[in-house]
This record gives C-alpha cells, structure tokens and sequence, in this order.
C-alpha cells in the first residue's frame, strides 16, 4: 500500500512563516520542469563541445609551424565565452636530440604567444625513431559570436630531423567546449 502525506501548510524551521502547498507538486513530472537557456546558465557552465577525431599524420623538418589535419571548429553564443581547447594525439621524430613542438592556432593566432616550446613537447633523445602521446590544453577567449577553426601545427627544434604529429595508426582528437564567460 502507497503511503500519503496531507497537508495543507509546512511551517519554515525558525518559525516566521508559512509554505502554503495547495496542490503544487500534484501531476508534476521531469517534462514539466523548465529549460535553462544559455543565457540563464550560470558563469563557467558548459553550453556545448565540438569534437573531432582524425587518424592522419604531417611530418616535417621545418623549424617554424607547419598545419597538421587535426582541426574543429565551433560557434560561440556570446562574445564573453570561453573556449576550452584540449588535444592528444601521437607526436614522433626520427632522430635523436630533436624536439616535437606543438601548438593550436584559432585562425591564423597562435595561441602559445611564440613560447619556445609552445603547448606541447615530445623531446627525442634516442637515436631511433620514436613516439609518444603529446597532449594539449588551452583555455581561449575568442571574443566572437562567428564560427570558430581551432589547429593544431607543429615544427621540429634540435637536430635536423623530422618530427610529426598524428598517426594512421591511432587516433588524435581534439575537443572544443564552450563555458559561459
């Protein structure tokens, strides 16, 4: 058997009032409960994530950055927003002493202001080929409601070897997620 309660009022805990109830929550389900717009969300909420996942790679052997395939694009809501880039993917050079610098690019910004070793680095000490997962993170303000390509690029410093970024092999992905500013 179902247990009710009946009650027409709920005094407050200190006693200086009153919740009237009168049939209130009677028939009300999750549907009926009202949608938040982005713009009711409260500062640093998620509104969206963009992803993309990319299984190609670009090697070079330039000193300055070269594009890579991994890109994503998104449109922010509001000009205020924030846009948090995140990437992984396999870095790898062919030689020893030889670094594998990557960065992201918003356009043709790149977001790591010409620090030397940009947003990620995997440095080669071996003689050999060798590899290992570099990830990225960078939080953006775009200050833009238009849609948005966020890039990855790398370039090689050290020896003249090559370096690259991505594999046939396995999969790089970068995700785009969009807070409230």
């Amino acid at each position: 058997m179902a247990s009710k309660i009946k009650v027409d009022q709920l005094e407050t805990a200190d006693g200086s009032g009153t919740i009237a109830l009168q049939n209130q929550l009677s028939g009300m389900t999750t549907a009926s409960l009202p949608t938040l717009t982005g713009t009711e969300m409260p500062t640093g909420s998620t509104l969206q994530v963009v992803s993309s996942v990319n299984a190609a790679n670009t090697s070079t052997n330039s000193t300055s950055y070269q594009a890579t395939t991994l890109q994503a694009s998104i449109t922010p809501s509001s000009t205020s927003s924030k846009i948090l880039v995140q990437v992984v993917g396999f870095a790898f050079s062919n030689g020893s002493a030889t670094h594998c610098v990557g960065t992201i690019y918003r356009g043709s910004h790149e977001l790591s202001d010409g620090v030397s070793h940009g947003l990620g680095d995997f440095y080669s000490a071996s003689g050999a080929y060798s590899e290992f997962w570099m990830p990225m993170q960078y939080l953006d303000s775009p200050n833009t409601t238009s849609a948005t390509t966020y890039k990855v690029y790398i370039r090689r410093d050290g020896s003249n070897q090559n370096v690259g970024f991505g594999s046939t092999a396995r999969q790089s992905v970068m995700v785009l997620t969009e807070i409230k500013g």
